[in-house]
């Protein structure tokens, strides 16, 4: 997944934060806006107000500068992701299908720009790239979390219902932003149905074209 700017938890003002703060901040927003290779040390610098050496003195380098908003990217992103399923959905069915719900909203933003980390991987295209590390964190850590809604819902394997709708939610976002597309989230949502309802265990009685619970049209 990527990036939360405008309308998600918003990075707050630079000024009044530590030089070390400022610089991942100032980073995080120019590496997301402009791309990686785009954005030099200096404009960095100069965004968040601090010297050159405040820069390598608490990163040692631009690479590690990378890794270090990667990682916080992660943390930040994730808890936003969470809540904000959380506040759509009470239970596990539901909240497999409100990922979508999220990730549409997130398309519709004026600063959608994909995914942070997917957009590093790419621009980044050495594979032993330190970056690749908290990139490859970021997914694993999507993938867990929507295994644990699955086994929540009783999923009969959740690992590997997890790595097909995770198919689905990069798709959707590789294709609203290459593509433009608007309704990419809504037609992901709508092959998740699919996997769902071949995935979830039926009630004794219940006929065997009827969706499983939690997976009915909202």
């Amino acid at each position: 997944m990527g990036q939360v700017t405008a309308g998600r938890p918003a990075l707050t003002p630079l000024s009044g934060e530590p030089a070390r703060e400022r610089i991942i901040r100032a980073a995080t927003r120019l590496f997301y806006r402009q791309g990686i290779p785009r954005t030099g040390v200096d404009a960095i610098i100069d965004t968040a107000d601090v010297a050159k050496m405040s820069l390598y003195r608490n990163f040692g380098s631009k690479d590690q500068l990378i890794v270090e908003c990667l990682r916080r990217l992660d943390i930040r992103y994730h808890d936003w992701f969470v809540a904000q399923v959380r506040q759509r959905a009470r239970r596990p069915q539901d909240a497999l299908l409100s990922l979508f719900d999220v990730l549409d909203e997130w398309f519709g933003s004026d600063d959608f720009r994909g995914c942070a980390f997917i957009n590093a991987t790419v621009e980044l295209a050495d594979p032993g790239h330190p970056a690749r590390e908290p990139a490859m964190a970021h997914k694993r850590r999507n993938r867990e979390y929507i295994a644990d809604l699955a086994r929540a819902a009783g999923v009969a394997d959740p690992a590997s219902f997890a790595r097909q709708l995770m198919l689905l939610v990069e798709g959707a976002i590789v294709t609203a932003l290459v593509q433009r597309d608007p309704g990419a989230a809504r037609d992901a949502k709508e092959a998740a149905r699919v996997l769902m309802a071949a995935a979830l265990p039926r009630l004794p009685g219940q006929a065997a074209d009827a969706p499983p619970p939690g997976t009915g049209r909202r």
